[in-house]
C-alpha cells in the first residue's frame, strides 16, 4: 500500500511541475464479492490455463452456494445466486484478483498499442494505472481519443464482470481549462474533486508542508480525545489508550509524507 501511494503522489507531482494537462480517475469498484459474474471468472481460468479439473472445482465452490429467507425466525425456501462469490472463503479473494487482472492487462494492453495516452516519465516509463485491490488509481492525458478510448474499455469491463465502478468514482483534472473539465464530467457522469484526494488511507497530491495538509489527522485525534474527557477513566487508564489508539492515528500517513515540525507539534499539543 505505501509504494502505491509512493507512486501515486510522484506521478501527480511530476504532472502539476510540467503543467500537463491530464486526467486522475479514481475508481471504488464496491459489492465486489456479491455482484462479479461467475461466468466471467471461468473465462478468466481459461485464459490463465487452469486445467479443466481446477475449473471444476472453482466452478462448484462458487455456485454451490445456497441462501434461505427467514420468515419469523424460521429459514423458507432454497435461493441459488447466479452471480457473486462466497464472503469468507479462504479462495474469494484470489478469484476477485483474476478479475482486476483482466481490467489490468486491458489498460496495459491499450496502452501498447498507443490508444490511450498515461504518463511518460523520463521518455521511457510508461503508466496508466496503479490498483490495489478494488482501489484504482488511472492517470490518462487531456485527449479526446485516450478518453474514448478509456470509456470503452472500462464499460466492456463492467459488462463482461458485472462489476460496478460510478457510483463512489470520480475525478481530478490537473492542469486541464475548466470547460473541459465540465465535458469531461458530463461525458462520464461522475463528480469533480479536487486535491489532496484521499486513496488507500492517504492523500495524494496537496503539500505535506502546510498545516491544512496535516488537518484530517489532528481532527481525528482531537475527536478521539474530546470522547475521553467525559469519561470516569484514570491517568494509568488514558495513557494505555494513548499508547494503543492515538499513536497508530498518524503513523501510515507519516510513512508517505514527511511532516514539518509546526505539524509535530499541533498534534502533541492536543
Amino acid at each position: 500500500m505505501t509504494v502505491a501511494n509512493l507512486m501515486a503522489n510522484q506521478i501527480i507531482d511530476y504532472w502539476k511541475v510540467r503543467k500537463t494537462k491530464g486526467f486522475v480517475l479514481k475508481l471504488d469498484i464496491e459489492k465486489v464479492f456479491d455482484i462479479i459474474n461467475s461466468d466471467f471468472i471461468d473465462f478468466m481460468l481459461i485464459k490463465k490455463n487452469f486445467l479443466r479439473k481446477w475449473r471444476k472445482w472453482i466452478k462448484a465452490s462458487i455456485r454451490s452456494v445456497q441462501y434461505s429467507v427467514l420468515i419469523n425466525g424460521k429459514p423458507y425456501g432454497r435461493i441459488k445466486p447466479n452471480r457473486g462469490i462466497k464472503q469468507g472463503d479462504p479462495i474469494s479473494p484470489f478469484i476477485f484478483i483474476l478479475a482486476m487482472d483482466y481490467l489490468s492487462n486491458l489498460l496495459i494492453f491499450l496502452q501498447d498499442q498507443t490508444t490511450i495516452k498515461g504518463v511518460v516519465i523520463n521518455g521511457q516509463s510508461l503508466i496508466n494505472h496503479i490498483l490495489f485491490a478494488n482501489n484504482i488509481l488511472i492517470f490518462i492525458e487531456d485527449d479526446n481519443n485516450s478518453i474514448r478510448n478509456l470509456q470503452m474499455a472500462l464499460s466492456l469491463f463492467e459488462k463482461a464482470s458485472r462489476l460496478n465502478n460510478h457510483r463512489k468514482s470520480s475525478f481530478t483534472p490537473i492542469s486541464v481549462p475548466r470547460e473541459r473539465v465540465n465535458n469531461f464530467s458530463n461525458t462520464w457522469d461522475i463528480p469533480c474533486s479536487i486535491f489532496p484526494i484521499n486513496y488507500l488511507g492517504v492523500l495524494l497530491g496537496g503539500k505535506p508542508q502546510s498545516k491544512s495538509f496535516w488537518g484530517s489527522i489532528s481532527g481525528k485525534i482531537h475527536k478521539k480525545l474530546d470522547g475521553w474527557k467525559y469519561q470516569h477513566i484514570s491517568k494509568g487508564e488514558k495513557l494505555t489508550l494513548l499508547k494503543a489508539s492515538l499513536s497508530s492515528i498518524p503513523t501510515y500517513q507519516l510513512s508517505v509524507f514527511k511532516a514539518s515540525v509546526s505539524v509535530y507539534k499541533d498534534i502533541e499539543k492536543h
